[in-house]
């Protein structure tokens, strides 16, 4: 069975991680770009893989809103042998494309980065490793190091203190880039990142008032094998990366979808009528849009649960469950705080099932990550151009 005690004390410790790290990051990004660097930059793209991607779903918004460019999230694959391949070389060169990878080895990541740096964009690794074939490939490094938590059976844990230094890095970055290139003051900088600190304690306070409800939740739920989570905006990245705690930690299928496209999609689905569908709000830009939908939800015989934040105390009519957020986070740093409770409810339901993370009791997943994502070869740009020609 897994123990417990090492994914939730990966969730508990995120307070702490956000405090220290918050004025770490900082330093770090000031340090490795100055405003030559950000000066004819007219996109972004935020790429990676799994988590990493999620990470640039959700903070593309920040860089669009700050720093007045374009930015994308994209997973590697699209990046680099579609994106950034087939951009105009004008507009690669003035493109900054960025990833993470922990360990510095995931290969379509590192593909990714090394074509964006053959067509001449500037290219940022966030990696825990910068010996790693990651860090060679780009121009710039953001060391991510963190130290890890004490893993009494070292179990494979699914990724929370790794996805939060991701976040801070791309939120801090682009605070960077905006005031470098005039598009922010440092006054306002400086606000924003007051509240990107202030995430801590909005995750600390969600934590002390709303992990009762989530060992209820779980208790309800875990007879269901199936999951969707619901987010438009910065909270599609919260779906998408709450869906893949499940899958990582419980071993169920769990996927994230936009909450516009529920309307059009799983609005005519049958096959598991009383599936759980999650849906975040913060109460803020989508507001209106996920009130229109509750009761349409409901009609379908979903089992609906609203993660919701504390401002949104009148609209719990409608769901059979209900998560709070507290703290009123800036919709726009969302993705650091939100995903906390479904990150509690993974854990607590593998805990209740019996599992292993990562499906680790099984022979046929063991290093399934490794063999699969990191033990492939890279396509160099050359080689690239020469299969797109076929």
């Amino acid at each position: 069975m897994p123990h417990l005690n090492t994914m939730e004390a990966e969730v508990l410790s995120l307070p702490k991680l956000i405090r220290e790290q918050v004025a770490v990051i900082d330093e770090r990004v000031r340090v490795a770009f100055t405003k030559k660097d950000f000066e004819h930059i007219r996109q972004v793209i935020l790429t990676g893989c799994g988590d990493s991607y999620y990470a640039g779903l959700g903070t593309r918004f920040f860089f669009n809103k700050v720093c007045a460019v374009p930015a994308q999230g994209l997973n590697a694959m699209d990046t680099g042998r579609y994106v950034i391949f087939d951009a105009d070389p004008d507009l690669a060169r003035d493109t900054l494309v960025m990833t993470t990878s922990v360990s510095g080895r995931v290969t379509r990541t590192v593909e990714a980065m090394r074509i964006a740096k053959h067509k001449g964009a500037l290219t940022v690794a966030i990696t825990g490793h910068p010996d790693a074939p990651l860090a060679q490939a780009c121009s710039h490094i953001i060391d991510c190091t963190i130290p890890d938590l004490p893993n009494p059976d070292d179990d494979i844990i699914p990724g929370v203190r790794s996805y939060r230094m991701t976040l801070i890095v791309h939120y801090l970055l682009a605070l960077r880039f905006a005031v470098l290139t005039g598009r922010l003051s440092q006054e306002d900088a400086d606000t924003y990142r007051a509240r990107l600190l202030a995430t801590a304690d909005a995750i600390e306070r969600t934590i002390e008032k709303s992990t009762g409800a989530v060992h209820a939740l779980v208790d309800s739920l875990a007879g269901h094998d199936y999951f969707l989570f619901v987010g438009h905006g910065p909270h599609r990245a919260s779906a998408e990366f709450s869906a893949a705690k499940i899958i990582e930690a419980a071993g169920l299928s769990a996927y994230g979808q936009d909450t516009e496209e529920w309307a059009h999609i799983q609005h005519y689905e049958n096959a598991r009528p009383a599936m759980p569908t999650f849906l975040f709000c913060s109460g803020q830009r989508g507001h209106d849009r996920v009130q229109h939908l509750v009761p349409h939800i409901r009609n379908t015989g979903r089992t609906l649960v609203g993660i919701l934040s504390d401002g949104c105390a009148d609209d719990h009519t409608g769901f059979d469950h209900v998560l709070r957020v507290y703290g009123g986070t800036d919709e726009f740093l969302t993705p650091v705080v939100y995903p906390v409770l479904p990150e509690l409810f993974a854990a607590y339901l593998a805990n209740a099932l019996g599992v292993t993370f990562f499906r680790e009791e099984f022979p046929r997943y063991k290093n399934a990550d490794i063999s699969r994502i990191r033990g492939t070869d890279t396509i160099n740009p050359e080689e690239l151009k020469t299969a797109g020609e076929r």
